[in-house]
């Protein structure tokens, strides 16, 4: 019989490997039947973690840091993932971090979601925390979709967002190699207690993401990849 999983993601790329797995059959071939939700907010995601309604997320580290520090959640990161790119994205108007003074950045939570890594890309323009407004609006997606339409002045996005935003012509500001070169862009989470319950489970998970990401590397595979990816990302 299958085992039941609930996974929470954010839509982008660095979660391609749980889609292509789904895709692909990988779980249902390792035993296991998984249900994907794809998150609005890193705030859904990580209260959906903590209340058990998903058994494993996948997101950016600084968020399982600042809930655990603010719940007390023993929240485990075990699955690695992606390690960025991710940029500051600027309205057509904002050629500059420093004219971002005034301004309203739209973020996914101002408790987390990146905001650790804008603070120091703003901080190392010279601009204080009070010289501009974080405006929520959820995950990449929407935050990308602020800045675009004009209800934000910058936000910061991961692939494959901010290489629509440079489609657009919309100003590229900075990346996070600039105060953070090896930082950890997603992984996934779970709460120690479900770990220490489902062993075999988080084994076989696993190893259909590896799988999936292996098959993705592999050069034949191309062209189904981007079939697929257009498919996921819905672009």
């Amino acid at each position: 019989m299958d085992r039941m999983l609930n996974v929470c993601v954010f839509r982008g790329v660095s979660t391609a490997p749980v889609y292509i797995a789904h895709q692909l059959g990988i779980f249902e071939r390792l035993g296991l039947d998984v249900t994907i939700t794809a998150t609005r907010s890193s705030d859904e995601l990580m209260e959906g973690l903590i209340d058990g309604t998903f058994d494993i997320v996948h997101a950016n580290p600084d968020n399982y840091i600042a809930w655990r520090d603010r719940t007390g959640a023993p929240i485990i990161a075990w699955v690695g993932g992606s390690i960025g790119p991710i940029r500051l994205v600027g309205a057509h108007h904002i050629s500059d971090v420093s004219q971002l003074e005034g301004q309203t950045i739209a973020v996914d939570s101002p408790r987390s979601g990146w905001v650790p890594i804008l603070r120091r890309i703003l901080d190392g323009a010279g601009l204080a925390t009070d010289d501009y407004q974080l405006e929520p609006f959820g995950a990449t997606r929407f935050v990308f979709e602020a800045v675009r339409d004009g209800e934000a002045a910058a936000s910061m996005q991961s692939m494959p967002w901010w290489l629509r935003s440079m489609d657009l012509g919309l100003s590229m500001l900075a990346d996070h190699r600039s105060v953070a070169d090896r930082l950890q862009g997603s992984c996934g989470a779970s709460v120690e207690s479900w770990l220490a319950d489902n062993r075999q489970i988080a084994d076989a998970y696993l190893a259909a993401v590896v799988s999936a990401t292996s098959w993705m590397y592999l050069p034949d595979h191309r062209h189904r990849l981007e079939e697929l990816m257009t498919e996921i990302l819905e672009m």
